[in-house]
């Protein structure tokens, strides 16, 4: 499936001239610690597998327009920069490979807030803003042979800056458990002696990647995943994806039974198996009735969303016609020789193949004519 550039262009220059302000209320800010540890999480989920070697993931938040996120403080609207950077770096190795022994170490950190001023690296620390730092430590350990695979691991929830119109803030230390075997993985994190939440996952889509079969009935089967948490509010979270045509067509989706129902479902369209360019369009249904619709591309490099509904839980509950930029990889490898995007189903074809024309064709020359005139021509000189 080829994605032509300039279709991709016209949806994003028709985005960004469309894209509204968007306020961002100081709850949503001080609410993002909990939805970004469990996203760190389902991301080590996903990437830690016995038979992968590492993993690369980073992400850097661009709003287009200046105006485009407000803070909304105690004396009205404040104009600023709402960010999120990410980075993400997963590897298990064994010196000995003929070992199926692995050991490993991954670390994911974000950081994310609002400033008046945007900036690179070095913040304004406004008295409006709020800059905070959430870490995610692992120790792996796996056997290839058995496909099975435990790690350990912390979160660390920083506090850079904390302006004057938010709640104080302080470090906080969560800790979390994590076991795989085959199509089975089960997690969950501890806050001292309290769980936040568990998660159990069952990966039972076929992947080439894994060594399962690339076609057939058993690439068909959906992926689940349940998520329990300790919050009484939202205490269930239910989500599935399903694969609808060659693994490059997908329906996912998720569900809060006790949100009123509030749901939301994606179509993703990937150009090949291994998912490192595609396509998505959502929709989401609030537990106050209202409805929200986006799409968004993604590549190697870049990704662009415009009014997604998974970025109302991933940056401080977006909503309107809001466009994201952002400078984006998630790319995982096998021995160095298969890349993939991540929890891709097929690796990226990084071998040229030959293709040979058309005997008669003006271009070939190995054909018998082409053959006797480059001889008798070197014979004459």
């Amino acid at each position: 499936m080829t994605f032509r550039i300039n279709w991709i262009l016209i949806l994003i220059l028709a985005c960004v001239a469309q894209s509204s302000a968007w306020t961002v209320q100081p709850s949503a800010l001080q609410d993002q610690p909990m939805l970004t540890r469990e996203s760190q999480l389902r991301e080590f989920d996903e990437a830690f597998k016995p038979a992968f070697d590492s993993y690369l993931g980073f992400g850097w938040m661009l709003l287009p327009k200046p105006d485009q996120s407000r803070l909304q403080g105690p004396y009205g609207e404040q104009n600023g920069f709402a960010f999120r950077h990410r980075f993400a770096f997963m590897m298990q190795r064994n010196p000995d490979t003929t070992s199926p022994i692995r050991t490993g170490a991954a670390w994911w950190v974000e950081r994310q807030g609002f400033e008046t001023e945007d900036f690179l690296a070095f913040p304004n620390y406004s008295d409006q803003g709020l800059v905070r730092e959430i870490h995610t430590f692992a120790l792996l350990l796996s056997n290839t042979r058995y496909d099975a695979g435990v790690a350990a691991g912390l979160q660390w929830q920083h506090p850079e800056h904390v302006g004057n119109i938010f709640a104080p803030e302080s470090d906080s230390l969560w800790w979390f458990g994590h076991a795989t075997w085959g199509k089975l993985s089960v997690q969950t994190l501890f806050h001292r002696t309290e769980w936040d939440h568990i998660r159990a996952s069952f990966n039972l889509g076929s992947r080439a990647v894994l060594g399962s079969d690339s076609v057939g009935v058993r690439t068909y089967l959906p992926d689940l995943s349940l998520v329990l948490r300790h919050d009484t509010s939202n205490p269930l979270c239910i989500s599935a994806s399903q694969n609808l045509w060659h693994q490059m067509l997908y329906l996912t989706g998720s569900w809060y039974p006790q949100q009123s129902g509030e749901r939301f479902a994606s179509l993703k369209v990937y150009g090949d198996g291994s998912h490192l360019v595609g396509a998505e369009f959502g929709v989401r249904h609030f537990h106050d009735g209202t409805w929200t619709y986006g799409v968004g591309i993604e590549a190697p490099f870049v990704r662009i969303s415009c009014n997604l509904p998974r970025e109302y839980d991933q940056f401080f509950k977006s909503r309107g016609n809001n466009v994201l930029v952002e400078f984006y990889m998630s790319i995982e490898a096998i021995a160095g020789k298969s890349l993939f995007a991540l929890n891709a189903p097929r690796s990226a074809p990084l071998e040229s193949t030959p293709v040979k024309k058309k005997a008669g064709s003006k271009d070939d020359f190995s054909s018998p004519d082409n053959t006797s005139k480059t001889k008798t021509s070197g014979g004459a000189q």
